[in-house]
């Protein structure tokens, strides 16, 4: 009764409790950390939010990234933001980047070996990814969703590290009626966003409780 106690707890709430007790997965399992778009470098304010998961299969990390619904993507300025989506990878040398899922747009990675990409006051990454259908400036943006995998020898969660305190940085637009072409109430500002903080880890919760389950069942 106790081990299944503090494992449904664990799995609906404490995430980063449940990284720190499962220390040694296994090759098979599937882990998921999940982030927060916290920080705003926008002239004038984009008022960030929105989430970006990162789940890990094998030597395979697959990023979720969805924006406020008063932002969505653009594709870089050429005067500071180089890119739609950056991240930074250590320890890395190549990765392949594949299924690569948007709003309406067209997205090509910015390289498959470590660059520099330059996302203004964000800061500047190693990889990245960028909208190559999207105009200049706050025009022609591609929606709020960007998904995509990468893989490479040896990646996991791990390699994936923070630049100045941020995970990732994304150029965006806030969106205003009138002001832009896409709809939404916001400032109708322009630039990048970071998503920073302590992620928090998920890691086959099913199959823990479960376990307990079985376990408590032959304890009755």
């Amino acid at each position: 009764m106790r081990i299944s106690s503090m494992v449904r707890g664990i799995c609906v709430g404490t995430f980063t409790v449940l990284a720190t007790i499962v220390a040694l997965p296994s090759a098979s399992q599937a882990q998921t950390e999940f982030f927060n778009w916290t920080s705003d470098h926008c002239t004038g304010g984009c008022n960030p939010s929105g989430t970006v998961t990162v789940t890990q299969s094998g030597s395979t990390l697959t990023f979720v990234s969805t924006l406020g619904d008063s932002l969505e993507y653009l594709g870089g300025n050429g005067a500071g933001i180089a890119a739609t989506f950056a991240f930074e990878l250590s320890g890395i040398s190549s990765v392949t980047f594949s299924a690569i899922t948007d709003g309406s747009q067209t997205f090509a990675p910015n390289a498959t070996t470590p660059t520099s990409i330059m996302m203004d006051g964000a800061g500047t990454y190693n990889f990245g990814v960028t909208c190559t259908t999207c105009g200049p400036g706050g025009s022609n943006p591609d929606g709020n969703s960007i998904s995509f995998s990468i893989t490479a020898a040896g990646l996991s969660l791990a390699n994936l590290v923070p630049v100045a305190g941020s995970f990732f940085a994304a150029d965006v637009i806030s969106c205003k009626t009138g002001v832009t072409s896409c709809s939404g109430t916001g400032t109708g500002n322009t630039g990048p966003i970071v998503g920073a903080g302590l992620p928090g880890l998920v890691m086959a919760c099913g199959g823990l409780i479960a376990l307990a389950r079985r376990r408590r069942q032959r304890t009755v």
